[in-house]
This record gives C-alpha cells, sequence and structure tokens, in this order.
C-alpha cells in the first residue's frame, strides 16, 4: 500500500517532506522577481490566466505533490483571483507555503473522493 493510508478509502495526511517548506518559500521569492497584481490578472483572458497563473502554480505543487502537480495545479486554477494572489504573491512567505500546502492537501482530498465513489485507482 503507498504510504499514508492505514485502510482503503481512509487517507492520512502525510506531512511535506522537512525541506518543502524551504523550498516553497525559495520558489516564492524566486516569483516575486517577476510580481503581478489582480487588475493586470482581470484583464488577460481565461486561457492567457491559466496559463500564467499555471506556470507559478506548478512549481511549487510539484514540491509538494510531484506526481500529481498537473492535474493539481489544474484543480487549484479554480479557485478566485484574490485566493489565488494570497498563495503566489503573499505578504509572509510562511504564510503563503502554508496556505498553499492546504490548497494542495484539500484538492488531494477531493480527488481521492472522487476516485472513491468512481472506482477509480489513484
Amino acid at each position: 500500500m503507498p504510504p499514508g493510508y492505514m485502510m482503503p478509502g481512509m487517507m492520512v495526511p502525510m506531512p511535506p517532506p522537512p525541506d518543502a517548506t524551504s523550498m516553497l518559500t525559495h520558489e516564492l521569492t524566486r516569483q516575486r522577481e517577476s510580481p503581478w497584481s489582480i487588475a493586470e490578472l482581470e484583464k488577460l483572458e481565461e486561457e492567457e490566466r491559466d496559463s500564467m497563473l499555471g506556470e507559478r502554480l506548478y512549481p511549487l505543487i510539484a514540491i509538494l505533490e510531484p506526481d500529481r502537480a498537473g492535474k493539481i495545479t489544474g484543480m487549484l486554477l479554480e479557485l478566485n483571483d484574490a485566493e489565488l494572489f494570497d498563495v503566489l504573491m503573499p505578504q509572509d512567505l510562511g504564510a503563503g507555503a502554508a496556505a498553499l500546502r492546504d490548497h494542495v492537501a484539500e484538492a488531494r482530498q477531493v480527488r481521492q473522493g472522487h476516485a472513491i465513489i468512481h472506482h477509480i485507482p489513484l
């Protein structure tokens, strides 16, 4: 059974690797070199918006969920712009990393619930 499982259908959240927080804060710091605003985001067509945000989300999510980063990135693109801005351009890097971990954990749970209902292997 993969790590993080107690029994079929009951996922136990796994803590991120010990250095995941520092890796997340490093990537968030790197992304701050190319700042953006919600106003700029609102001017974009949906496809451009998703592309820009996806390019920023994917490397962060890959730190936490390398095997499912694409799927989870797509799921998080469903969040509203303000929520994504708070995650991607946080005032406090530690809070941004924690918010991202929370969103990824929630997406993981939704994905697992969907897999259980539809009998899809994870």
